[in-house]
């Protein structure tokens, strides 16, 4: 097991064997809570920039993900990206085994209290459909019946009656080729100052400009009085994205 960071300071785990190769790229998280590369470079024609990190283990590990299925972290835990924490299963099958949502109350999964009625109601999503399962007056009743839902719905998804984390999780095809081409800025063309990063602009005082594109987003660095000190601006920046 190793940690790989990102730029953020988030902190990813995968498995030690992939660390080595992960690690050369800029690594930042999703909003949604999960890694996703920041490089504008190319893995055998595989084009870097916002992949995510559970994605990018799944390609290293030499599998697919068919159309109409996903990756599924089987804890729950969009961090955790070791072999043994990955699977590929259903959209439904995703949704058994989400988090609780932000807004629950009851601190139960498809348990909710209603306000008006006093009540204490459960329910279940099966094929984007949410079923109602009943009103109740205790919170264990409306869970037990949530609970037996769970059973049902995991047999007749999975064939047998335990939950869906215990689905067999992804094997090692074995590691592949990990040859790489990493497209950086210093691939990019020469403008007309001759210096890349900089550009001569007539008219003011300190006539050359630095930028660098980051992420697909041009980044202004500053006017300078030369050319070096320009380039040497442009440098630091690359300096620092690039390590």
């Amino acid at each position: 097991m190793k940690i790989l960071k990102s730029i953020s300071g988030k902190e990813a785990i995968i498995d030690a064997k992939y660390f080595e190769f992960l690690s050369q790229f800029p690594w930042d998280a999703h909003p949604r809570g999960y890694f996703m590369c920041s490089s504008s470079g190319t893995w055998n024609g595989w084009e870097l920039q916002h992949k995510l990190l559970h994605h990018f283990i799944i390609k290293l590990l030499g599998h697919k993900v068919p159309k109409g299925k996903i990756i599924d972290h089987v804890d729950k835990d969009t961090f955790n990206n070791q072999r043994l924490n990955l699977r590929i299963i259903t959209q439904q099958g995703n949704c058994c085994n989400a988090k609780m949502r932000i807004n629950n109350t009851s601190g139960i999964s498809g348990v909710h209290w209603d306000k008006v009625r006093h009540k204490w109601v459960a329910s279940i999503k099966i094929s984007d459909k949410n079923i109602f399962l009943g009103r109740f007056n205790s919170k264990k009743d409306a869970s037990e019946a949530r609970l037996v839902a769970d059973k049902k719905r995991n047999l007749e998804l999975f064939g047998n009656e335990s939950n869906c984390i215990n689905m067999n999780p992804l094997k090692d095809l074995g590691l592949p080729d990990l040859s790489i081409r990493l497209r950086t800025c210093r691939d990019r063309p020469v403008g007309r100052s001759g210096i890349r990063g900089v550009q001569m602009v007539t008219g003011l005082k300190n006539p050359y400009s630095s930028s660098i594109r980051i992420n697909g987003k041009k980044k202004f660095l500053g006017y300078f009085k030369t050319p070096k000190e320009a380039s040497d601006a442009y440098e630091q920046i690359l300096s620092e994205i690039s390590s």
